[in-house]
């Protein structure tokens, strides 16, 4: 896989907010697109759907949507398929890896993302990191940052937290302030497994949390860059919990794919995140949705 050294090739997207700053951002996870051509289409529907009754503003893809790696032949076409649907769809959206959507061919994989409809990719780095900004209505002042981190086939640290913290400081030093800001990864943290053992979490934890390669120091990144808001993660489908620390929501998505497992156990969903860029002194929301107009809060499970 190619290394992540040197600067993004291209400057990074630009979002603008809302007129009364509610931005929502609509989080789906783990499609495994690739199972079933029935459980794809059930998959997309769901998704047609809750962008219909949610109204979201941004999509985030938050890993093993196509999942190629087991059939390589089928990787490229499995992968236009499910951009052709988010061409369909017409909203803006960021794709971020999962251990499974590889196919040997990364750079073709990263040009392709860029140039396909309403991608938001266009600062991707040889590794699939990138960064999305989102200013004010008029498009004249950064009010958010949106960072995209490869978490890879498993965590690599010293590798994959290079970029995320040169960029934070890059950043800074170019505004003279840090912005908040949104992290989204694949692979979760050391530190969700130890919540969940503690019981230190809000919302439903049914299965261990797989924190594949991680040693505990990706927190030490996220807490030195400052300004961190909230992380989310996907790759355990049965598990939507959360946990603060050091003034960071640490967050699961709702898997949403049919291809996946754990449906039995949790229903699939998605998560619903609103933020005010015009206050970000205000709290973030968020909410886990189902296409049948339903919503859980961590209160209670579903």
């Amino acid at each position: 896989m190619p290394n992540s050294e040197g600067p993004p090739d291209v400057s990074p997207s630009v979002l603008c907010c809302p007129a009364d700053g509610r931005f929502r951002i609509l989080i789906l996870a783990d499609f495994h697109n690739d199972a079933d051509e029935d459980a794809a289409r059930r998959t997309w529907d769901d998704v047609h759907t809750m962008i219909t009754q949610r109204q979201p503003h941004f999509l985030v893809l938050l890993g093993d949507i196509w999942c190629g790696d087991d059939e390589p032949a089928r990787a490229r076409h499995l992968m236009e398929r499910d951009l052709a649907q988010l061409a369909d769809i017409g909203l803006p959206w960021v794709f971020v890896w999962g251990n499974h959507d590889y196919a040997g061919a990364m750079e073709e994989d990263i040009a392709l993302l860029r140039s396909a409809p309403f991608s938001q990719m266009q600062g991707f780095d040889a590794l699939g990191n990138c960064r999305v900004e989102l200013r004010d209505p008029a498009g004249e002042q950064a009010r958010w940052d949106f960072y995209i981190l490869n978490s890879r086939e498993l965590w690599r640290p010293e590798e994959d937290w290079r970029w995320f913290t040169e960029e934070t400081a890059r950043m800074k030093a170019a505004r003279g302030e840090t912005l908040p800001s949104l992290l989204f990864f694949h692979i979760p943290l050391m530190q969700y497994e130890e919540a969940r053992l503690a019981g230190h979490y809000t919302g439903v934890a049914k299965e261990p949390v797989l924190c594949w390669g991680d040693d505990g120091t990706g927190v030490e990144h996220i807490e030195a860059a400052g300004g961190v808001k909230a992380c989310f993660c996907g790759h355990s489908h049965t598990n939507d919990f959360y946990f603060e620390r050091g003034g960071t929501i640490y967050a699961y998505g709702r898997a949403t794919g049919h291809g996946g497992y754990g449906g039995e156990k949790l229903a699939k969903g998605a998560k619903l995140v609103e933020l005010n860029a015009l206050d970000p002194s205000l709290p973030l929301t968020m909410l886990t949705v189902f296409a049948d107009g339903t919503e859980w809060r961590p209160e209670g499970h579903r």
